[in-house]
């Protein structure tokens, strides 16, 4: 052991305020998205009842306005909370470079552009997540030739599979949602049950995702062998 690693070891940053506040903005946005589905529901309701002139054409209206509204507020929210953890994986990637000198798959400026490229987001962030994972886990090593030889977690799968599935059925929900220049009946349930699908698989992830940074803001707090802070 050389007289390197205690130092770099004590150059950790804590990241848990950083997650909290990430974990705050993913449970606004599934709870934004639980309600943009209910909202989806009663605007299907609301023309089911227009056209049996159980309601009027200012209660459909209101019912689809009401959509919209939730939909923007969900757009909003859900950015700030993939600002929010962008901070919180940009550093915990940071310390992760510190605990184990392993090389990570992705070089730094991915951590957050791997997110906005086309094509490679469909597996980069997964990536770049499944690193830090591995590299923050206590009893690995600070020497090591290659992260490969840390087992995965079953967490970041499902939460990546939730997480791709939503938004490749957001996309969906996009399409639909410019046909309704001529909204039909058949529309609004369609789209009333692409968001309820949408909203159950963010649900999943926004659980998934929230565990792995409770976990690894603890592992990273957590002292290493051989590198004590005293």
């Amino acid at each position: 052991m050389t007289s390197a690693q205690p130092r770099r070891y004590l150059s950790v940053r804590p990241v848990r305020r950083r997650g909290i506040v990430a974990s705050v903005l993913i449970v606004a946005s599934v709870v934004l998205a639980i309600a943009s589905a209910v909202a989806n529901w009663n605007a299907y309701r609301a023309v089911v009842d227009y056209k049996r002139q159980d309601a009027t054409f200012e209660d459909a209206l209101a019912a689809r306005d009401l959509t919209i509204e939730y939909g923007a507020t969900y757009f909003f929210v859900l950015a700030a909370a993939a600002i929010a953890f962008l901070l919180w994986l940009y550093r915990a990637r940071a310390n992760a470079d510190l605990l184990c000198d392993a090389p990570h798959r992705h070089s730094k400026p991915w951590v957050g552009g791997s997110w906005f490229c086309p094509v490679v987001n469909l597996w980069f962030p997964y990536q770049v997540m499944s690193d830090v994972w591995k590299a923050s886990k206590p009893d690995v090593p600070w020497r090591l030739e290659s992260l490969r030889q840390v087992p995965g977690s079953a967490v970041l799968r499902v939460w990546w599979a939730c997480w791709v599935g939503s938004f490749v059925i957001g996309r969906v929900s996009a399409l639909v949602n410019d046909q309704q220049t001529s909204p039909t009946l058949e529309k609004y349930h369609t789209l009333a049950i692409i968001k309820s699908v949408s909203a159950v698989l963010m649900l999943m992830a926004g659980v998934l995702i929230i565990m792995a940074i409770v976990r690894v803001s603890r592992r990273q707090e957590q002292p290493r062998p051989g590198r004590e802070r005293s």
